[in-house]
Formats: structure tokens, sequence, C-alpha cells
């Protein structure tokens, strides 16, 4: 890879991507397809979202804010969990683990996103009560996921939390949800 676009990528991407392929005893070089913004379907809504993981776009990085859902394997008991997207990624080559267990290989086309998430799970039913609330990412060591993107069920509007340090910020209630947030308030 160029050093240049190397450059270009965020180091979390980079990582995550070896850190991966070494936990699942990878020791071939692997083509991975990434890209910088994804179409996706999500839960509030019928049409699609743009969700962007830029370093560069319209003169400043963009990195969408979402919220995933995290099914665990042995109840299917699903929790939710703010998230910034770092990069959608596609794993080309022939072998290679997916990240997703129930994809058993057969399919290359599965589109990847990777997330770095906060370090608690939040509820929507906390989200619509509070209709704002805090959260902090987590430590890149264990708060970083490569995770289908049907796990991302809506954008979040999120600003940084000025009064605490980079990593702290601030999330509200989707647009989509004000309808039940207003309805409880009246």
């Amino acid at each position: 890879m160029d050093k240049n676009r190397q450059s270009e990528l965020h180091v979390l991407v980079t990582h995550t991507l070896r850190t991966y392929a070494l936990s699942q005893g990878w020791r071939k070089p692997f083509t991975v397809h990434g890209f910088t913004s994804a179409h996706l379907c999500v839960e509030s809504g019928q049409d699609t979202v743009l969700f962007h993981a830029n370093p560069c776009i319209y003169g400043s990085e963009r990195y969408h804010f979402c919220m995933v859902t995290f099914v665990d394997g042995d109840d299917d008991m699903q929790s939710t969990c703010p998230a910034r997207i770092l990069s959608f990624a596609n794993f080309a080559s022939e072998g290679f683990p997916q990240p997703d267990p129930t994809d058993n290989n057969s399919n290359r086309n599965n589109l990847y996103a990777i997330v770095h998430t906060a370090t608690r799970f939040i509820t929507w039913e906390e989200l619509e009560s509070a209709f704002i609330v805090p959260f902090c990412l987590g430590d890149v060591k264990t708060c970083v996921y490569i995770v289908n993107v049907t796990a991302i069920s809506d954008p979040l509007f999120v600003c940084p939390n000025y009064g605490r340090d980079g990593l702290h910020y601030l999330c509200s209630l989707p647009y989509q949800r004000w309808g039940n947030y207003f309805a409880q308030k009246l």
C-alpha cells in the first residue's frame, strides 16, 4: 500500500484488522476492501441512511456515530451501545474467517463496520427517558469491534462533551424517536 494512502486510514482500523486476523490464527496476507461510506437500512425508518467513516470529506474528518446492537449468543439477549464508525470493510481473501459467526464463509459480500464503542451499554428506554445521555468511548484494546452492518440499528446525533476530555460525548435521542418522547411528556 502506498505510504501516503496508508496515513489516511484511521490508525485503529489497521490495528483492529491485524489483531482480528491474528486472533483467528490467520498468519498469511489477506485482502480487505475498505469503504468510507455506506447506505444502510436502519430500524427506525424504511429509507436507507448514509453513514460516513472518512478521514477527510468536505475539508474535515467525519466519523458518524450509531447505535449498535450486540446479541449474546447464549440466550439471544440484545444490548445496545453507542459507537463511532471508523470504517466499513469487506473481507475478500478466500478462506479468511468472517467476523460474523453466522456467516459460514460462504458469503464474501458481507459488509462489516469497524466501530469504537462506549464503555457501557445504553438502552433505548434510557435514551427515550433522558433524551440526552452522556457516554465515553472505551479503551481501544477492549472496545473496538468488527460488526456486521446489520448490527447498526440507528444513526445518533452526538456532540463532544466539552466539560470532559476528548472521549466523552453527549448523545441525543434520534429524531425518528422524538414522537414517543414528547408523547410521554404531554
